[in-house]
């Protein structure tokens, strides 16, 4: 995908977890959103996501794909 296509989908994203923040969805919508940051060479970004998700959604199975996603950064 291009710089704008990620740019958007980034957007997006954020929009629909402000939207409903109690969604069964947010940590999977978190999760492409780091996803989006690290295609866009934003590796903060990525990483402060990656780590919101393993702590606040430690129940879902995005935490364990973004602990495993963390390492990679290292």
């Amino acid at each position: 995908p291009s710089r704008v296509d990620l740019k958007n989908a980034i957007t997006q994203l954020q929009e629909s977890i402000k939207a409903d923040p109690d969604a069964e969805t947010v940590a999977e919508q978190k999760y492409f959103i780091a996803q989006c940051h690290t295609q866009l060479g934003e590796t903060a970004e990525a990483k402060a996501i990656y780590s919101d998700i393993v702590e606040n959604h430690e129940d879902s199975d995005f935490a364990a794909q973004a602990k495993e996603d963390l390492k990679k950064f290292e």
